[in-house]
């Protein structure tokens, strides 16, 4: 593994920048695979698909540094050693679950497939054991799979074995001379198999494929599979999920069928052998995942940066988009300052938490912290949260972070230079304000008239704000105004609301890191995330210590984050799927 790592690392190398290609033809391993297989994994292996990350700054850093760990021992030349016999791509496969439970080594294999045979004989030649090692040939199903067991290294072996002759079944096939394969005699026990810890399986089959996996037991169970059958290729939702998108080199593609995965995760969580504990979320019910045919993702390079797509197909047609207010999608962000430090904005707050309600209803623990929040709310403000509070969220919102010395900031620091802002469009606004009374005489009486409610002015547009006792503007803790018929607008602050109404000087839909962020991602959507990297660090920074900003390392971590020019995501949802975008700007890499 070790060595393959070395081998991917440097296909890292940076390399001239590849043109966008074309949608790739279904990948040559799904055609052994079972269609109903519950999690399948294809990492690209062509180096010019990874050499295209050589092209941002972010990479260049990083290869540089992973470069000067890799000893220089195990430096391995990728283009003769692996890329001239491994093909297009590595499956790495999670296998249908089989009795009542199920173990990652008994579950987890990697598949390739292999284009030059005699290349590939060369490099399992060097799978020389040692002295704490064991190599061992078995037949299963006609097949030849090498085991080859590692001892720990801090025990020493008691009884050494001595090498045992090598059948020519193994050497034809393999090719592999001067290997010294070692097992017991077969009328002994091996003293030390209890101390033989670490397991690599490696087996090739007739077909022109080889597999890896961590036990013996994974590669048997693939042999066991039914052969005839129908394959993951054949599966018209694989074939149908990946064919998208059409944008550029696919690094990572991921496959999943949701209920046979979430069966098998429930058993693989149970696992005594891993080296950490997996919380099983009680919530979720394989009934709501029947829901969901299959689930593809995909980890790919753009021009911009690395681009995350995942998409979500239904079972059958769904109605979301039923009984939604027909506000202009992303309205509210002409209201956002371009200067934002993150931005995020959605559709219809109502609707997502009816969602959740249904999502995590069902579940006794999730249920009753939900009940103790509308509890809270109501024992608090005297507002019930479902119908005096959400119920009028039901159009675009938006909750923004943004540059201001005025409002909460001045009173927390001068240094502090920032302000929250919220944006709510509703269909009844009569609601709306019938609520935020109740919530303006809850703060007059609960704060003992520390807190006043103030009707102030800004540019002509009437601003409610609540402030401290000394009724000056400049010590306003909350402020909100009606910004148009049908939008709230809520900041930290009357002095924050200044920067706001009647509107921004530069809207947020016109700086050039949010539209480089966001123009290459599906629209009309549910909505925008958005984070500006350089300008959010540039505030952060200025709570950092002197002493821990002088830290060497500490400026390798900026150099590296710092390349990062923005993060942003999206999301639609069709009658047939929902689909999820993300997207990594990075800086292009110094000439």
């Amino acid at each position: 593994m070790f060595l393959l790592a070395a081998s991917l690392l440097a296909a890292l190398a940076p390399a001239p920048a590849s043109p966008v290609t074309q949608p790739s033809p279904i990948p040559s391993v799904t055609t052994i695979l079972p269609a109903d297989i519950p999690l399948v994994v294809l990492v690209s292996t062509k180096a010019a698909d990874w050499q295209t990350l050589g092209r941002f700054q972010l990479f260049q850093s990083a290869y540089a540094g992973l470069k000067a760990l890799v000893p220089p021992s195990v430096q391995l030349d990728y283009t003769n050693n692996v890329d001239s016999w491994l093909g297009d791509e590595v499956a790495l496969v999670l296998l249908p679950q089989v009795g009542k439970a199920a173990t990652i080594n008994s579950s987890f294999l990697a598949l390739a497939p292999v284009r030059n045979g005699t290349r590939l004989q060369q490099l399992l030649a060097q799978l020389q054991p040692g002295k704490q090692q064991s190599l061992t040939e078995l037949q299963y199903k006609g097949v030849t799979i090498l085991d080859l067991k590692t001892l720990a290294p801090t025990l020493s072996p008691q009884n050494p074995k001595q090498p045992t002759s090598v059948q020519p079944s193994l050497l034809q096939q393999f090719n592999v001379s001067n290997l010294a394969i070692t097992s017991p005699p077969p009328s002994q026990p091996n003293p030390r198999a209890n101390q033989l810890n670490q397991e690599t399986a490696i087996a090739l089959l007739p077909t022109g494929y080889v597999i890896a996996a961590s036990s013996v037991k994974p590669i048997e169970q693939f042999l066991d599979l039914p052969k005839g059958g129908n394959t993951l290729a054949q599966n018209p939702q694989f074939q149908r999920a990946i064919q998208r998108p059409r944008i550029g080199p696919k690094l990572i593609t991921f496959y999943e069928d949701p209920s046979k995965f979430f069966l098998l995760f429930n058993s693989l969580a149970k696992d005594p052998s891993l080296p950490f504990s997996i919380p099983l979320n009680a919530s979720i019910r394989s009934e709501q995942l029947k829901q969901f045919s299959a689930i593809c993702g995909f980890l790919l390079v753009q021009s911009e940066g690395l681009r995350l797509q995942i998409n979500t197909y239904f079972r059958t047609p769904t109605t979301y988009r039923d009984n939604i207010p027909s506000f202009e999608v992303n309205q509210v962000l002409e209201r956002i300052p371009a200067t934002s430090y993150s931005a995020a904005n959605g559709r219809n707050l109502k609707r997502k938490w009816q969602t959740l309600l249904l999502a995590f209803g069902s579940d006794p623990q999730l249920n009753s912290g939900l009940n103790q929040f509308r509890n809270f709310i109501r024992s608090m403000i005297g507002l019930d949260f479902d119908q005096d509070i959400i119920s009028w969220m039901d159009g675009d919102y938006a909750s923004f972070f943004y540059p201001t010395k005025k409002g909460i900031a001045s009173l927390i620091s001068p240094e502090f230079n920032a302000g929250m802002g919220f944006l709510v469009q509703t269909s009844n606004r009569i609601a709306a304000e019938i609520a935020l009374k109740r919530l303006n005489q809850f703060v007059n009486s609960y704060s003992n008239g520390s807190i006043t409610v103030a009707n102030r002015d800004i540019q002509g547009k009437p601003v409610t704000s609540w402030e401290m006792k000394t009724g000056n503007a400049a010590n306003s803790l909350f402020a909100y105004s009606w910004v148009d018929g049908n939008t709230l607008l809520m900041t930290t602050g009357l002095g924050a609301m200044t920067d706001l109404v009647p509107l921004p000087y530069e809207s947020l839909p016109k700086a050039f890191t949010f539209t480089t962020a966001t123009h290459s991602l599906p629209s009309p959507n549910e909505g925008y995330f958005y984070l500006n990297m350089g300008a959010f660090l540039s505030w952060a920074y200025g709570f950092v210590p002197p002493a821990q900003s002088r830290d060497p390392y500490f400026h390798i971590f900026q150099q590296l984050i710092g390349s990062i020019r923005s993060i942003s995501a999206t999301s639609f949802v069709t009658a047939e799927q929902e689909q999820l975008d993300g997207l990594v700007v990075l800086a292009p890499a110094k000439k």
